[in-house]
């Protein structure tokens, strides 16, 4: 939102509020935080201001006083928005619910608190001041709504309802605009309207959005305060059964008469249902999966008619959000007989099919069966709900040879490509045992194979001296090993751990035998590591590397030692590595101490070449004129003398009062004596004060005030006035010839203060960009050698940056070289209430120089 609509929004909003009662109602949170610590950050008396913190910052917990209208009040689920001209934040609800809702007009007092996307209030105290309408809904298009921009403000989004459902005391709302879907909320509603779905809407609501665990944004949220703020702009058909009938084959097909965004309706035949969950149907030799809440039930068989969105599936096209009605029976469709490899191409998806297969396991899941078969060489399962079909699966032996009959159901990569599938069972009778398994099972074989162990154990026995001298010898190594406080590998060719000792176990909080680097790594690390094991396997000489990686948030560096070993003709890695993490730090801490003293002697130098310069220059004038003042006989020339003494001592003076100045601000003894200023005559004694030294240089000074400012406000006219002497001192210091303007006008301003900016343009040589940071630090200018043309400690920016921050400001500067300069900052006052308008003083003036052109005087 612009400045000039926020302006506007605010005199909406004071313009139309109406106070409820003599006195406002105020809620106050619990442990409200101490008045010393509030008292030492400046307050914050917009929502803008707020969002503009950073983490750190938010964390302090700035002083709030704003007001604005309440969006969105749901205390039961901890819900309260308010929005001012600047934007929208999300309120801590007290412990106590407050007698808030909707449009009420309240004035917010708070700390600021980090919250999932930006600063929120925390500890609030809520006074109600009256009733207002609803700030403006922004239009923003769905894509929008992800990015955060509008989060907590409101909004208005159009897009077609998919479903409409009760959610904890309130309705729950899908919507679809193109290829983004979020949810919007209705408060305490009891009946869910049934008439939304597959409307087009037009909502009004409060951005917000769903955020998981880790304080991660997953889905957007639009917090409806009532059915009021959702508009019907194209009304759902009224009648299902009156929509043409389309193919199931072209559903999701590219065609530019059709769209895809209200429901269709198919015919098809019954070949699988799942009660409330899915239905799956054929028609035109095609299978279609259908997702429905409807629990109707149907029968195999079943001609249907369904009204559903076309929508991707894992694999193919599927109805989400469908109904269905029955319209009488039909030919159950043949299965199609498949291979295995047939119905891993994908193109059985969803039809009915046979397949042979042999069992190899069976598991009881909740709520359904589960087998595992292999076709060839292909293993695939089969499920089937638990309804009545336990006993007859579990009579089919382990090895059986069977016919499957069923749908198939698709399973893809995350390419969409078909690595895997289900046969989903409708009914016991869907398995027929083609061949019972031989005799000669696994569970036999073992039966021969323990009789024949008990034959050979006497054979066997001198192997169980041999094995525990081998597990002592394996123990005492395991225990060097695990006691090291290096971390011990040994790996394959393939980069997977066959051996890890304790303490990298326990680095990386996990069994590492079969994993790779992959598995605890980025990618970009575990490649990089990769690439030092094939080096080391591929020349067959030992190396040792620096690595590092990502370990509990945490980067360490290990220091590893690779080589080769060769165990029964195979080559396998193994690798040695320390942790020096703290080393790198160390090295780390030590080279950043480098860097801030050679940074600090450098610093120190050119403060003293400076401080040098600057000092050297009026104490040179101070001696020179004494001296000549006293050889004068003369008393006019030694007037002048002495004249030139005083100016030299007056800049001997400024220079000690800039450097006592900082060091007062820097000692955080700096503090500002507010008392009843006039804005305009601050400027106007500016604009006298610096006249002779425009005069001098035949320069155009002129000054305004802008006719709306209070004439008179609580500042600190001292501090104020230094300011505009700085930025206005060196616009004439720094330009040769043109003109000055100072102005000061109306920023914003409510009731109780008002923001004034103000601005001091010159048309002097300008400012490169990369300086215009540079130059609001101390002892620091655009030009810091002792030859520049221009003197100065470069302490006169940096103290005015300081001052207007106590002011509750900030300060800026736009130039570019050849076009001169304009030094901006604005500061917040408090109103005089009882001060009279104006009282006569002027608002605009000029200072008139002999040989220069008039001044045009800007109102």
């Amino acid at each position: 939102m612009s400045g000039s609509s926020n302006r506007g929004f605010i005199g909406d909003c004071l313009a139309r509020a109406v106070i409820v009662a003599s006195l406002p109602t105020v809620v106050t949170g619990s442990d409200a935080p101490p008045q010393a610590t509030i008292a030492k950050l400046p307050t914050l008396h917009c929502v803008r201001q707020l969002r503009e913190l950073t983490v750190g910052e938010s964390k302090r917990g700035y002083p709030l006083d704003f007001r604005g209208v309440i969006t969105y009040f749901d205390y039961a689920h901890g819900d309260i928005f308010l929005q001012d001209a600047t934007g929208g934040v999300y309120i801590d609800p007290p412990p106590v619910a407050p007698p808030l809702k909707t449009g009420l007009y309240v004035e917010i007092r708070g700390i600021s608190r980090p919250s999932d996307f930006m600063s929120d209030v925390a500890k609030p105290e809520i006074k109600i001041l009256g009733e207002s309408s609803q700030p403006r809904a922004e239009p923003v298009s769905a894509q929008e709504l992800p990015s955060g921009g509008h989060d907590c403000q409101r909004v208005q989004v159009e897009g077609i309802v998919r479903s409409v459902a009760p959610h904890e005391g309130g309705v729950m709302l899908d919507i679809t605009t193109g290829a983004v879907q979020f949810k919007a909320y209705v408060p305490q509603v009891k009946n869910s309207p049934s008439d939304l779905v597959d409307a087009h809407v037009r909502i009004r609501g409060t951005c917000g959005g769903f955020y998981n665990s880790r304080d991660q944004f997953i889905a957007v949220e639009i917090l409806v305060p009532n059915f009021a703020d959702i508009q019907v702009i194209g009304s759902p058909p009224g009648n299902y059964a009156a929509l043409p009938i389309g193919s199931i084959r072209t559903i999701l097909h590219a065609n530019r008469s059709q769209n895809f965004v209200h429901r269709v309706r198919v015919q098809g035949v019954v070949t699988l249902q799942c009660p409330g969950r899915s239905l799956f149907i054929h028609g035109l030799d095609v299978g279609l999966l259908v997702k429905t809440r409807q629990a109707t039930p149907l029968h195999v068989g079943d001609l249907v008619n369904v009204a559903g969105f076309p929508a991707l599936g894992d694999y193919g096209p599927v109805l989400q959000d469908a109904i269905f009605w029955p319209s009488g029976t039909a030919k159950i469709p043949e299965p199609v007989s498949v291979s295995a490899l047939q119905a891993l191409t994908g193109n059985f998806d969803a039809e009915l099919v046979r397949i042979s297969a042999r069992l190899v396991e069976r598991s009881q899941k909740q709520g359904y069966q589960s087998l595992v078969l292999q076709s060839e060489k292909t293993i695939f399962d089969a499920e089937l709900e638990d309804s009545g079909g336990k006993q007859l699966l579990g009579q089919v032996d382990i090895g059986s040879q069977v016919q499957l009959t069923g749908i198939c159901s698709i399973r893809v990569n995350e390419n969409r490509e078909p690595n895997g599938f289900t046969i989903l069972l409708r009914s016991p009778a869907d398995i027929t045992v083609l061949q019972r398994p031989s005799w000669w099972t696994l569970q036999h074989a073992l039966a021969v194979l323990g009789v024949t162990g008990i034959i050979i154990l006497a054979v066997l026995t001198w192997v169980m001296s041999l094995r525990r001298r081998v597990r002592d010898a394996q123990r005492q190594f395991t225990a060097f090993m695990d006691n090291s406080p290096a971390f011990a590998f040994l790996k394959d060719a393939d980069g997977r751990y066959l051996y890890a000792n304790k303490p990298l176990k326990h680095l990386l909080h996990s069994e590492m035998q079969g994993k790779t680097a992959f598995d605890w790594m980025s990618s970009e690390a575990a490649n990089e590591y990769r690439a030092h094991d094939l080096q080391v396997l591929s020349t067959g000489a030992p190396a040792d590397f620096t690595e590092s990686a990502l370990i509990d948030g945490r980067t360490r560096h290990l220091w590893t030692f690779k080589f080769p070993v060769e165990i029964s003709g195979r080559r396998l890695l193994g690798g040695v590595a320390v942790d020096i993490t703290e080393r790198k730090r160390t090295e780390a801490e030590l080279e950043k101490a480098k860097e801030a003293a050679e940074a600090a002697s450098r610093a120190k130098s050119e403060f003293l070449a400076n401080m040098s310069h600057e000092i050297r220059t009026p104490m040179n004038g101070i001696l020179g004129m004494a001296g000549l003042a006293l050889e004068a006989e003369d008393r006019e020339e030694q007037r002048e003398y002495l004249g030139d003494v005083i100016t030299s001592a007056d800049s001997l003076l400024a220079l000690l009062n800039d450097i006592l100045d900082l060091s007062k601000i820097e000692a955080g003894r700096m503090e500002l004596q507010l008392v009843p200023t006039s804005i305009s005559g601050v400027i106007e004694e500016v604009a006298h004060f610096l006249r002779a030294a425009a005069t001098k240089k035949q320069l155009q000074l002129t000054w305004s005030v802008s006719p709306d400012i209070p004439q008179t406000v609580l500042a600190d006219a001292l501090r104020l006035r230094q300011v505009l002497l700085n930025l206005v001192g060196n616009a004439i210091k720094f330009t040769d010839e043109g003109s000055i303007e100072v102005r000061g006008d109306l920023q914003s301003q409510d009731e109780r203060s008002a923001c004034i900016r103000f601005s001091v343009r010159d048309t002097g040589p300008g400012i490169p960009e990369e300086k215009q940071q540079l130059i609001f630090e101390s002892f620091r200018q655009a030009d810091g050698s002792t030859t520049r043309k221009h003197g100065g400690t470069g302490l006169g920016l940096s103290i005015s940056l300081h001052l207007v921050k106590m002011m509750a400001g900030t300060i800026w500067v736009r130039s570019r070289p050849g076009a001169g300069s304009t030094f901006s900052f604005n500061a917040q006052f408090s109103r005089v209430p009882s001060a009279n308008q104006y009282n006569g003083l002027p608002v605009n003036g000029e200072v008139d120089l002999p040989s220069a052109k008039p001044a045009v005087i800007l109102k």
